[in-house]
């Protein structure tokens, strides 16, 4: 079965040092969890032209000052474009996922508010035009996208998306995860509801 998954590139064709897959895999790498990709991932952030997010409110990625990514932005030399969907504070989706996590749907809603708002805070970074939008599904995967890379994980029933394990993806031969994924979010992005598209 493993024989036939690498043959479908689905499956690495063998695994080296540090969970780093070679041959025509989508999946490059595999980390334990959010936290053993930080460097890559602030590394990413500061060099890639373009960025897509896919989180519920983004406050540890990019809204807060102490946030993953948002030191990197902050410090770009070079212009990127970056689209944040995060979900809808209002919607039945949101009330569900505080439910999973237990948090209150208020305290959880006043939450994404936050994120909105410090997002909007990019509108005068001369080099960082970010757009922010809602979508209303419950959430599933958690995407970051530098360029062509992908990095993905899940949302648990009970756990946060970068609490669990992250996959690296690239474009591969035939592959399908990739291009899959990607073609996800740019559905995603058309339908959910766009909150405001810095001036240049």
């Amino acid at each position: 079965m493993l024989f036939r998954s690498v043959l479908m590139g689905l499956a690495p064709s063998h695994a080296a040092a540090q969970g780093v897959f070679t041959g025509h895999a989508e999946i490059a790498q595999v980390f334990v969890d959010q936290a053993e990709a930080d460097a890559e991932l602030r590394a990413q952030a500061a060099s890639a032209a373009c960025i897509d997010l896919l989180a519920v409110r983004a406050l540890g990625l990019i809204a807060l000052n102490d946030s993953l990514l948002r030191g990197s932005l902050n410090r770009r030399v070079r212009p990127v474009r970056v689209r944040v969907l995060l979900l809808d504070p209002g919607s039945t989706a949101a009330a569900v996922r505080a439910a999973e996590i237990r948090e209150s749907p208020a305290s959880f809603a006043a939450g994404i508010h936050l994120a909105v708002a410090r997002l909007m805070e990019f509108a005068d970074h001369p080099l960082v035009d970010l757009t922010t939008s809602v979508y209303s599904e419950l959430p599933t995967w958690r995407m970051l996208r530098f360029d062509e890379t992908l990095y993905l994980s899940a949302f648990g029933v009970s756990s946060e998306g970068h609490r669990s394990g992250m996959y690296k993806l690239v474009a591969g031969i035939n592959g399908v995860l990739h291009a899959g994924f990607l073609r996800q979010y740019d559905d995603l992005w058309q339908r959910a509801r766009h909150l405001r598209e810095a001036q240049r």
